[in-house]
């Protein structure tokens, strides 16, 4: 079984890191589709879910395609996402700070690990 290491951050880090959160809501959220349900405020998988159930008894399908996106964060490429995200943000230190986030690496079993790529 394929276990998730979760970094604990303290307090302060919290705070940080749902500001970081709240600024990258204000650019972001406006480009995502109504169809996009994935970790946004106010929408979570039921509403995915619903939504998925009126289309598919409103509308003629003849195929649905299942995607699984959980390796998805533990391999995205650090550069590139940096890349797109200095696409809409100009302020060079909350890019650094973001970078930094990325860098830190998780602490699991007195070992401390930290890639270029992905989340663990």
């Amino acid at each position: 079984m394929l276990t998730r290491p979760l970094g604990i951050g303290n307090f302060e880090d919290k705070i940080v890191q749902k500001g970081v959160q709240k600024i990258l809501e204000a650019i972001y959220e406006p480009l995502f589709w109504n169809s996009s349900y994935g970790l946004r405020p106010k929408l979570g998988c039921h509403d995915a879910l619903k939504e998925l159930r009126r289309h598919l008894y409103s509308q003629s399908v003849r195929k649905v395609i299942d995607l699984d996106l959980s390796n998805y964060f533990r391999t995205i490429d650090h550069e590139l996402l940096m890349e797109q995200l200095s696409s809409k943000i100009q302020d060079k230190r909350f890019l650094r700070y973001i970078r930094r986030m990325f860098k830190a690496g998780i602490l699991s079993n007195g070992e401390l690990t930290v890639s270029d790529e992905g989340g663990y």
